[in-house]
């Protein structure tokens, strides 16, 4: 079992989750920024959380959760 209560699962072909905590500081516009970039990614990535907390003037503490998948060879 994970950190995050969740189960790693590995299919016939091998693919295997990873988990990622990204924690960082930014304005809404960086934070959308960022978004887009994982978005576009061509790596298949599963965002699972979101969570914010205001920081000094419009800059907010962002923390989002991530999966991204790898093929075991």
């Amino acid at each position: 079992m994970l950190a995050d209560g969740t189960v790693p699962v590995e299919d016939d072909k091998g693919i295997k989750p990873t988990a990622v905590t990204l924690k960082f500081t930014a304005t809404y516009e960086d934070f959308l920024d960022i978004l887009r970039d994982i978005e576009s990614s061509l790596r298949l990535i599963e965002v699972s959380s979101i969570s914010f907390e205001p920081g000094d003037s419009a800059q907010y503490e962002y923390t989002v959760k991530l999966k991204t998948f790898w093929l075991k060879q």
